[in-house]
């Protein structure tokens, strides 16, 4: 008997010593490949690689349409999509649009994220839109980079919309100095709990009492600007713009050499 008890305990050491080893966050340093780009929790990537600019790398379908938007060869992991400032520039539509879908609009728990590159301009901006499936209804979200104009220092914003009303979460502020490229991810759990995370360090977050699942819109999702006039568009360059189901969790990761 107790041969039999050390052979099975050999057996389930050897199995433990196998089995792979589990990662406990994202692998966000790195543009998404296999699984965290194609896999049933990821809704749509949009990777903006050179010859599929416009492909939702997830192959879920949600390819985009430019609007005033560009395609850029100086994203943070090869091709990237640029916008503009907008208003009070020139009112005009500076996006890449991938059309409305129910899948778009999650059903519980979700995680927005994307890296980032701004221009000079951002500094003098109150508003920039990222990401828009809003515009002016109380339905899906939104992701915007907000401040004053003379403060260097921006917060990350997500308003969501549950049908009666719109519901905004803040980032702690931080700096988004030109030209260099920050990866921003906003996590919500479906339960009113909300977090923000900038290069895998937490930027705050909090709790709405009393509100699950967003409301489900019928609007297109804008990347780059907001889906409406006035067109408040992010100056800069987008890149892995990634949105999944479920709590995504990020922390510090080693680059690989």
């Amino acid at each position: 008997m107790r041969s039999l008890v050390t052979l099975s305990l050999l057996v389930c050491t050897l199995a433990l010593a196998q089995a792979p080893t589990p990662r406990l966050v994202e692998d966000w340093r790195h543009a998404y490949r296999g699984e965290d780009a194609t896999g049933p929790h990821v809704i749509a990537l949009w990777q903006f690689e050179p010859g599929a600019e416009l492909k939702d790398a997830s192959g879920k379908g949600h390819d985009l349409t430019l609007r005033g938007a560009r395609s850029s060869a100086e994203g943070r992991f090869g091709g990237g999509l640029e916008s503009f400032r907008g208003w009070p520039d020139k009112d005009e539509s500076h996006c890449a649009v991938a059309a409305n879908d129910r899948a778009l609009s999650p059903t519980g728990a979700f995680t927005i994220e994307l890296w980032l590159c701004p221009k000079p301009e951002l500094e003098g901006c109150a508003t920039a839109f990222l990401l828009d499936k809003m515009y002016g209804d109380k339905t899906d979200y939104q992701l915007v980079l907000t401040g004053t104009e003379k403060n260097p220092l921006k917060r990350l914003r997500a308003n969501l919309g549950f049908g009666d009303a719109v519901v905004s979460f803040t980032s702690d502020p931080a700096r988004y100095e030109p030209g260099v490229w920050r990866h921003v991810a906003f996590t919500y759990d479906g339960d009113g709990t909300a977090h923000f995370y900038r290069d895998g360090v937490c930027l705050g977050g909090r709790t709405e009492p009393g509100r699950s699942a967003i409301c489900p819109g019928k609007l297109p999702l804008s990347l780059g600007d907001r889906g409406g006039s006035l067109y408040r568009g992010f100056p800069g360059v987008l890149d892995q713009v990634r949105l999944c189901n479920g709590v995504m969790t990020f922390g510090p990761v080693a680059m690989a050499c």
